[in-house]
């Protein structure tokens, strides 16, 4: 497969459909449009009809973690995971929920919303963040030089250290979610986007009353090379047993001490697990990349180029290279760690079985 940095989206997309022909396929077509032409949400189904079990692997609910995903999903189909899992089970793969991030190698789709902050009741009063109210003028800057980004950190540690009681504020405050900023960071959206509709169009059509191990991939929170599988389970319930049964010591309830991601509001995985009836362990996969301070410089310069910049500008070039780095790094060793990981993952699914 081509190195990261001459892998586009439409690359990606074709390596993935190119591996799924004897699937049933389902293609969610985007009414927006990537830099290379049409972008889409693409379902490969392969259906066990005589299995309750159902395994799904999704890639790129943030957008340019895709690039780490589809790398993933298409290893695993090479290996023959197809073959191994329709005789006893469903495999579902997603590709692309985020197509839009996907291919303009961004973190948020087409309306700057963070999909995984998303998947609330739009109905009911939306979470306040009055971290984030803190924050908002420094992490969303209307000019960029040369000095921006290193002068942006230095800020956020400044008003970091005026919260010594909580160590994780600024993480929080930042990342948790919020719905007051529009075109600010990790905005959750005021109504179900287009990517969340058609999740639960998948769910209802194909999940509700199975048993479902949902494995989402993700990267940019960790060590390098190294995964947390990040979960959102009742501390007392069977799941999350099983779940650790599967995983061992990689298994972390979202927001716990020893957790790479703080809590958060509307992930795609508790949703999916709120609307299947009580059946499905659901995973954030989530792989270390480089440290969390440049993701956080990539993010906020990305999010200033999309508002106030030019793409095709050198500087939004450099943009665009960054937030590779930060998301899908161009090493071997980080892309042979990360592999082997997933097949671990995996590979314990088929030994230890559903719940």
């Amino acid at each position: 497969m081509p190195t990261p940095h001459n892998y586009t989206y439409q690359t990606a997309r074709e390596a993935f459909l190119s591996r799924t022909s004897e699937s049933e396929q389902i293609t969610y077509q985007h009414p927006e449009q990537g830099p290379d032409g049409d972008i889409a949400m693409d379902v490969a189904y392969w259906a066990a009809p005589q299995s309750q079990d159902v395994l799904v692997i999704s890639s790129g609910t943030h957008g340019v973690e895709g690039y780490c995903g589809s790398f993933i999903q298409c290893a695993l189909l090479d290996e023959g995971l197809a073959a191994r899992t329709s005789k006893n089970m469903s495999l579902m793969m997603i590709h692309g929920v985020n197509p839009y991030g996907f291919a303009w190698q961004r973190r948020v789709n087409e309306n700057n919303v963070d999909l995984n902050r998303n998947f609330i009741d739009h109905s009911k009063p939306h979470p306040e963040n009055s971290g984030y109210q803190e924050l908002a003028s420094v992490v969303e800057p209307i000019d960029w030089g040369p000095d921006t980004s290193t002068s942006i950190i230095s800020e956020l540690l400044e008003m970091s250290r005026k919260h010594p009681e909580d160590p994780r504020w600024l993480q929080a405050a930042l990342s948790g979610g919020q719905y007051e900023f529009p075109g600010g960071q990790f905005y959750g959206g005021v109504e179900p986007q287009w990517s969340n509709q058609r999740i639960q169009t998948l769910v209802n059509t194909h999940l509700l009353g199975r048993r479902v191990i949902w494995i989402d991939i993700h990267t940019a929170l960790g060590d390098y090379g190294t995964a947390q599988c990040i979960v959102e389970l009742d501390p007392t319930s069977k799941l999350l047993s099983h779940a650790q049964a599967l995983w061992g010591e990689r298994v972390v309830n979202m927001g716990s001490a020893d957790s790479v991601s703080v809590a958060v509001a509307g992930s795609m995985v508790s949703s999916a697990q709120a609307l299947s009836g009580g059946g499905m362990i659901g995973q954030g996969l989530e792989y270390g990349t480089v440290n969390t301070l440049e993701v956080v410089q990539s993010l906020i310069q990305d999010q200033w180029l999309h508002r106030y910049g030019e793409i095709n500008s050198p500087l939004g070039k450099q943009t665009k290279q960054r937030m590779m780095d930060a998301f899908y790094p161009d090493d071997a060793a980080w892309r042979t760690s990360v592999l082997d990981i997933a097949g671990e993952v995996v590979d314990a699914v088929f030994e230890r079985g559903f719940l």
